[in-house]
């Protein structure tokens, strides 16, 4: 005796395989969605402080090149190798040999009495 399933029976197997995966599918996806939105949060949150802190430095660098271009002491900034990097208004006044150019090695703007 051959027994077969009725087709009905199939129909139904098939419909309960289609709702657990689609269950499955659905859970999967909310919890995809639960951790983008969160990494949005985060993101949009680390976007903020990185602002915050880039502003704070541009005021910070402002006031610095206030002080740096006002004041009545010779700035000049070196490198490691005593490559002059950039200097005041006020260093074009110390140097008794030459200008200090950017580029120049300090050594050579020093006066020969020092």
């Amino acid at each position: 005796m051959n027994r077969t399933l009725p087709l009905s029976w199939v129909a139904f197997v098939n419909t309960g395989i289609s709702i657990i995966a689609a269950l499955i599918t659905s859970y999967v996806a909310n919890k995809i969605l639960s951790k983008n939105k969160l990494l949005e949060h985060r993101v949009a949150e680390k976007t903020k402080n990185l602002s915050e802190i880039n502003s704070t430095l541009e005021e910070s660098q402002s006031q610095l090149r206030t002080i740096f271009n006002t004041t009545d002491i010779t700035f000049l900034l070196l490198d490691s190798d005593l490559q002059i990097l950039t200097y005041n208004a006020i260093a074009n006044h110390w140097s008794e040999q030459s200008q200090p150019d950017a580029g120049n090695n300090f050594l050579i703007i020093l006066p020969y009495n020092l």
